[in-house]
This record gives C-alpha cells, structure tokens and sequence, in this order.
C-alpha cells in the first residue's frame, strides 16, 4: 500500500446566493407572519404566488436556524488536505478537515476518488451524511445499511465526501459523546449545527473540484433530515436523496416515534413536504425500504403531497419516491445514474 502526504491550507472565497434578495418586501411580510408558510395553505389557496412562496420559506427556515448571516454572505472557507491512501481497485482516500462556516469547528472527513477522476470534466459529486446506527467507516462497507455507497457512486463516477456528523465518531465538542451534547441544546439549535457544516461540506467539495459537473448530497435516517434542509438552502445541489426520514412532525406523538427523526421545536416552521418543496425544480429522491419499520402509510401522504408542490413548479419528473426491495432502514444508492 502506498502512502503520501500533503500538507496544505487552501483559502477560497465563495459568495453563497440564499434568501430573499429577489423579492424582499414579500419576503418580510410573509415571514413575519405567524403561519408556517404552507404550500397548501398559502398557494393553492391562492393567498401567494408560487414565486413568492418558496423564497418566503426558505428565508423564514434561515431565520428560524438564524443561519442568515452565516450562509448568505461572502465567506471564506478553509480547509486542510492531510494523509493519503491507495485502497484497492486504484481508489484514493484522502482525510480532510473543513471548517464550518457557522463557528469554525473543524470538521473531519473522507475524500474518495478513484485516481485520476479529479482532474476529469466529467467528475461529479456527492457528500454523504451517515445515520444514528452508522458512521463514517460504513460508507464503505457493502453490509452496513450504507450499502457500500461509496464504492457504488465511485462506480457511477462520482467523487465521494463522507463528512462527520457533529457529536458522532471524531468529532467531538468538548469531548462530549452524540446524546450528551445534543441534550446540552435545542433540537433547532444542534439542527442550525450540522445544517451549517454539510452546508459548509457541500461548498468546499464544489471549489476543490471545479470541474465537476453536478452536485448530489445524500443521507440515511437523520443524515436524510439533515440532507432535506440542506439541500432546501443550497441551491448549488442538483439532487438530493432522503433515505429513511420523511415524516410529518406528528411522528414524534406515535407508536413509530423512535423512527422519527423530526426536531420535535422545528414543528412550528413548516411540515417536511414544504420543505422539500424548495428543492423543486432540482432532483429530490425519497427512499425507504419495503420492510422498514418506519414505512407507514403517513409516507404515502407525505410523497403526495411533496408530489402535488412538484408539479405546481412544472417539475414532477424532478421528485422520485423509490422503495428498496426486501429493504430495510437503508440506503441504496444502485440506481443513482449520471447525464
């Protein structure tokens, strides 16, 4: 096995376009409103147009995370590229650290790539975010319920990032393991936490290879959560894939709550469905597994109403619903394919 090292810091300057620039006063005027902005409410009822509705809610979640300043300005990101390995099959692993855009943590991740695929125009990207049940060493594992995606993705051609969920693994904040520091917080303050650093995670993968072609951020069980909000703020991804996490926040009073992963203080901003309405038109996949306990019928009514707000933006071939044959609480990344 061959090793090298490469010892850098590299500075980029991004400016990160979110919010309501485009219409402002409609934008304040919705937002102070004490409503969750619902597209079924506020749309179909014709109380606001679509074009004002979805740059409404994504500037009323920005502020409900208080991440406006954090994510809508010029920022720089620094990272640092540490050791590399050669795996097997010619595939590279590299170990990064990213600091996040909201408070500088040091974020620890895994970069993987086939050797050569870095410098080639046609490279995509993909940051994936692991589970409660998982960590970042599945990713590569083809019998954990990751499935192997990242061998699967590099097959597809793509540049895998598997960043670390803050409290989980090596990323520790004062030492404190995932339980005992989320309940140092609110469940939409420890959300603003990671929802920044895969935000973070995301841009630093598009500037370290600018050639790539497109984006795909995609997570199981709380990585899937935290994936919908992220990829409902970032508009640099082409396709977001949510694997086992789509619920309504009424989960969190049923029998199948220990498979939910809502914030229980997020309710008040908006259901999931309007959520993930903010990815149209770009790709947004949800995936379960057919014999997934958390499979219940409310995910029907979820994906149809995801459905409906798709098609209001002329995008329904843009949202997928996939079931994983004799799966389980898993992800499958198989089907992903590549223009």
């Amino acid at each position: 096995m061959h090793h090298y090292f490469i010892k850098a810091i590299l500075l980029f300057v991004i400016i990160l376009p979110l919010g309501c620039n485009d219409v402002p006063s409609e934008c304040v005027s919705l937002t102070d409103q004490n409503t969750t902005l619902s597209f079924l409410t506020q749309v179909q009822t014709q109380q606001v147009s679509s074009e004002i509705w979805q740059p409404a809610l994504r500037n009323k979640l920005l502020t409900e995370l208080n991440l406006t300043e954090a994510l809508d300005s010029e920022r720089t990101i620094s990272f640092q590229i540490f050791e590399s390995e050669y795996l097997f099959d010619n595939i590279i692993k590299t170990s990064v650290i990213i600091e996040s855009l909201l408070d500088r943590q040091q974020i620890p991740a895994d970069l993987y790539y086939y050797e050569g695929s870095e410098i080639s125009s046609d490279a995509h990207l993909l940051t994936l975010i692991h589970g409660h049940l998982t960590s970042v060493n599945d990713a590569i594992d083809i019998f954990s319920p990751l499935n192997g995606a990242v061998l699967t993705a590099l097959d597809n051609g793509y540049i895998v990032l598997v960043p670390e969920i803050r409290s989980f693994g090596e990323y520790k904040i004062n030492d404190l393991g995932h339980h005992s520091y989320v309940h140092t917080k609110a469940d939409s303050e420890y959300l603003r936490e990671v929802v920044a650093d895969f935000y973070t995670s995301i841009e630093f993968l598009r500037q370290y290879f600018p050639v790539a072609t497109d984006v795909t951020l995609a997570g199981l069980s709380l990585g899937g959560y935290i994936s919908l909000h992220v990829g409902a703020l970032n508009t640099n991804i082409d396709h977001t894939v949510v694997a086992g996490s789509f619920f309504p926040y009424s989960c969190i009073n049923t029998s199948y709550h220990d498979s939910c992963q809502n914030f229980n203080n997020m309710n008040g901003v908006a259901e999931l469905y309007d959520i993930a309405g903010l990815i149209a038109p770009r790709n947004l996949t949800i995936q379960f597994g057919a014999y997934d306990t958390a499979f219940t019928p409310v995910v029907d009514e979820m994906f149809n109403k995801t459905k409906e707000i798709f098609i209001e933006f002329q995008a329904e071939d843009s949202f997928q619903f996939n079931t994983i044959e004799d799966g389980s609480h898993e992800l499958d990344l198989s089907t992903l394919v590549t223009n």
